[in-house]
């Protein structure tokens, strides 16, 4: 990422680079899509010290997941640089607009649990190369 042009030039940051594991059954070309609606991620780093918070707030997570299953593109969870202890969590959904994603993001039990120290909230979107839907004008 050294050499990254944006990155060099100023328009990105630096990379903030972490092990992910993937909890869906499905890659990024064959994720589950709505025509018409966008796609957002949430990058979300834990507090120091979590660990016992994430535990105490997983069932609850866990059922949320499930009732939101449909919505996801993919999830999972972060880890630290061994890949041997989570550190924090990566969304990607899908969604009709910003609304229904601050929606989704206000039901994470993980979130409004106060896990989280770091939230990173974007809008995403696929290249054109690969989208198999019509860009939303």
């Amino acid at each position: 990422m050294a050499s990254e042009p944006y990155v060099l030039g100023g328009l990105q940051y630096g990379p903030e680079i972490h092990p992910w594991l993937a909890s869906v059954p499905y890659s990024w070309r064959d994720c589950p899509r709505q025509e018409g609606n966008a796609q957002f991620l949430i990058h979300a780093i834990d507090k120091p010290g979590g660990d016992q918070l994430r535990n105490d707030l997983r069932a609850e997570h866990e059922a949320n997941q499930a009732s939101v299953e449909h919505l996801y593109m993919t999830r999972g969870p972060l880890l630290n640089e061994d890949g041997g202890h989570q550190i924090g969590s990566l969304m990607l959904i899908n969604v009709p607009d910003l609304a229904a994603a601050k929606a989704f993001w206000d039901g994470e039990p993980f979130n409004y649990g106060g896990l989280f120290e770091r939230v990173e909230f974007y809008g995403w979107r696929f290249g054109r190369v690969f989208d198999r839907f019509k860009p939303v004008n």
